[in-house]
């Protein structure tokens, strides 16, 4: 299956890479994660992080824990460590190092 780009795929470049065939993974949110934020898109990055064998609890919450462990994944992958689930952290949450 071939990913076709929509709008919404912008600058994000190709989606269907580390997921495997006819799976593309989550468009970068337009609201990263980060401190004070829930939802979907938290909890998305909770699981990516919890497959990559990070202790983090997947509760669709941004607190202090997903703080933490987003700095430990940032610094391990050497991404600008800011605590924040901006484009370059989610994608890296998605590509296997």
């Amino acid at each position: 299956m071939v990913h076709r780009k929509t709008r919404h795929d912008e600058g994000i470049g190709d989606r269907a890479g580390a997921l495997g065939a006819g799976r593309a993974r989550p468009q970068v949110p337009r609201a990263v994660p980060s401190a004070g934020v829930g939802g979907s898109d938290v909890r998305t990055s909770h699981v990516q992080m919890a497959k990559l064998g990070l202790a983090i609890d997947v509760d669709g919450e941004y607190g202090p824990q997903s703080e933490k462990v987003c700095f430990d994944f940032q610094r391990a992958h050497r991404l600008e460590v800011d605590g924040i689930v901006g484009p370059e952290t989610w994608e890296a949450t998605f590509t296997p190092k």
